[in-house]
């Protein structure tokens, strides 16, 4: 596929671009995985919405909460940042500027979905650790407020970016488009919160799942050796996922 993009200096840029075999069995990955976590999101929904009994499990609101980041925030990167890696929808980016507002969407997606992890790991810690306050304290409106206050966090910290906005551009060394913050301070802020969440995010995910599987074992010591394999093998998976949201 050949694209020509007007560079800032006024030049005509003329790229092929090509679809990585490798980012495609990537891509077909992430979306297999995906089908199952909405699978799994549409089983908790119709679990909360059928359920007759006063409380619900905090854990599953919240879980399906953090859906509508995770998937809004895989959208957008497979749409803003991966097709344009490869060319695909480019010359739409670049002639369509409201396109801009959905990569700053992308950052609040990232820093929500990273914050609602953090929930997750906290209110798994409180289920083990603090039953008492998990099964009275933690229900209901506590759950819809954490989750407003996660939420409006979120697009409040990054509101300046609508004001910002962002472009395509050409990155000549590694021969791909990409979007960017028109201001380079702004950029920097965002990136580094980005960071910070997810170093913050990474580290807790360590603590937590080493202190509730310290848990497991005093609670399950006595099952059989598959399923302590089973157990170590999710609290790896959780950590990957943690360093996967922060790549």
């Amino acid at each position: 596929m050949t694209i020509q993009f007007l560079n800032f200096n006024g030049s005509i840029v003329v790229v092929e671009s090509s679809l990585p075999i490798y980012d495609l069995i990537a891509l077909t990955i992430q979306l297999l995985c995906f089908l199952l976590y909405i699978l799994i999101v549409i089983y908790l929904v119709k679990k909360l919405v059928t359920s007759r009994e006063d409380f619900l499990p905090s854990f599953d609101i919240h879980f399906v909460a953090n859906f509508f980041l995770d998937i809004s925030q895989c959208a957008s990167i497979a749409f803003l940042k991966v097709f344009n890696h490869w060319g695909f929808f480019t010359s739409f980016f670049i002639s369509n500027h409201t396109t801009s507002y959905l990569f700053v969407f992308g950052y609040i997606f990232v820093l929500g979905s990273l914050i609602g992890n953090i929930i997750m790991l906290i209110n798994r810690y409180c289920a083990l650790f603090h039953p008492v306050f998990y099964g009275t304290k933690w229900v209901g409106k506590a759950c819809y407020i954490i989750i407003f206050f996660q939420y409006a966090f979120s697009f409040g910290i990054f509101s300046f970016n609508f004001i910002i906005g962002a472009e395509v551009v050409y990155l000549g060394d590694s021969k791909i488009f990409t979007f960017a913050l028109r201001n380079n301070k702004a950029a920097i802020i965002t990136n580094g919160v980005i960071a910070f969440s997810a170093f913050i995010g990474t580290i807790l995910s360590i603590i937590f799942n080493i202190i509730i599987g310290k848990k497991y074992n005093q609670i399950i010591g006595g099952l059989n050796s598959k399923y302590e394999k089973s157990k170590q093998l999710t609290l790896v998976i959780n950590m990957i996922w943690w360093f996967k949201l922060k790549i």
